[in-house]
């Protein structure tokens, strides 16, 4: 499926994506816990922080949280992952 935003040009089709669509931000997010990540409680609808503000990475056309390190990928996956993306 995929998905488009009205009040921007952004696409996509990741099944837990969520992009935003605050007037000043458009941004589109790998899951709906890293836009909660973006948002603040100031204000009286809440407003947008900066992504890389709150550890969050660009990567692949949509922000996105840390890269995990080898040990990490062991540890969750049991194996370590020999394929890099391009």
């Amino acid at each position: 499926m995929t998905n488009t935003c009205s009040g921007c040009t952004a696409v996509w089709t990741a099944p837990t994506a969520a992009h935003c669509a605050a007037e000043e931000c458009h941004r589109t997010f790998a899951a709906v816990s890293l836009f909660d990540k973006h948002r603040s409680a100031e204000g009286e609808h809440g407003t947008c922080l900066e992504p890389a503000s709150v550890g969050l990475e660009f990567r692949n056309g949509m922000w996105r949280g840390p890269e995990m390190t080898e040990e990490q990928k062991v540890a969750l996956y049991g194996h370590r992952n020999t394929e890099r993306a391009a």
